[in-house]
Order: structure tokens, then C-alpha cells, then sequence
């Protein structure tokens, strides 16, 4: 859901700006939306976090098993998980319903 009043072209540009970005459901299954994710903003210049709860390490990189556990600040979160567990992530990083 885009902030009250922030046009589409902004939300985009506010995303593209972002250097470090953290791809919550990331895979190792090459076909999945979390793998060809990280593996594109990878490929465009962006410092690419992978978290999953389970898997260590994707594509070369350390996972982290949640985004409260993440080191250092990240500027965006892309989110491939199945609907019903996006509410609890956002809620455990301290999201909150307005």
C-alpha cells in the first residue's frame, strides 16, 4: 500500500534510490520470485541481503533468518512470501497498522 497521497512514479523512484535492500522469501529455487529478485538487483548494483528462516547462505550470500536480525540499516525490504505471513514480517520489524 503506497503512503497516503505518493504518487506511483515516486514510490519507484524512492525504491530505485535505495542502495541496500533485503529480500525477505529469498530461494535457492531458481525459477522462484525471491531468487530472480535478488539475483536482478544484484546483477543492477545493489548490496542484496537474502532472509530466510531457515537456509544460511543463497547464491553466495549470508542469510539472515529474519529482518530484526539483520546487520547494519537496510533501505527497502521486497517481501516473496505467501500472503498469509506478510502481516507477522512487517509486525516483527516494528511495522504497525495505521
Amino acid at each position: 500500500m503506497l503512503p497516503e497521497g505518493l504518487p506511483m512514479d515516486a514510490s519507484i523512484q524512492e525504491f530505485i534510490g535505495c542502495r541496500r535492500v533485503a529480500v525477505v522469501g529469498c530461494s535457492r529455487t531458481r525459477h522462484k520470485f525471491g531468487n530472480v529478485a535478488f539475483t536482478e538487483l544484484k546483477r543492477r548494483g545493489y548490496e542484496v541481503v537474502p532472509v530466510h528462516p531457515i537456509e544460511r547462505e543463497i547464491l553466495g550470500a549470508k542469510c539472515s533468518p529474519n529482518l530484526t536480525s539483520l546487520r547494519g540499516e537496510i533501505d527497502a525490504a521486497l517481501i516473496s512470501v505467501s500472503p498469509d505471513r506478510v502481516i507477522p514480517i512487517l509486525e516483527e520489524s516494528g511495522w504497525r497498522r495505521r
